[in-house]
Formats: structure tokens, sequence, C-alpha cells
């Protein structure tokens, strides 16, 4: 199989995309991805279930938890 290491917490852009990685207590190698363009932001997690670590990520999005 593939063998890859997830570094979270890092930012790294895509166009004029700016993309920053954060954990899940899913798996080790379940992420949620933050995309920010400007004012403008994404926060996304593949995650099946309620998460905490996405609240930080929504602080100040205009989203209720």
């Amino acid at each position: 199989m593939f063998d890859f290491r997830i570094r979270t917490g890092r930012q790294f852009s895509v166009g004029s995309m700016e993309i920053t990685l954060f954990s899940t207590e899913h798996t080790e190698t379940s992420v949620g991805l933050v995309v920010r363009e400007g004012e403008d932001r994404v926060v996304y997690t593949s995650d099946t279930r309620p998460i905490r670590e996405i609240l930080p990520c929504m602080a100040g999005a205009g989203a209720d938890p």
C-alpha cells in the first residue's frame, strides 16, 4: 500500500487558496481542511460524527456549532 505522512497545522497554497490541515480523533490519518481565499473560508471534514477539533476552525466564520 502507500506510505505517507500527514502533517497537520501547516499551511500550503493552491492557486489563490490557503489550505490548512487539522487532525480529527477518528483515525490517525483522518484530517479536516480549512480552505481560505481572501475573507472567505470553508471548513471540511470527512469524519462521520461530530468532532471537537472542528470548533476552533469555525471560530469567526459566522457558523453556529
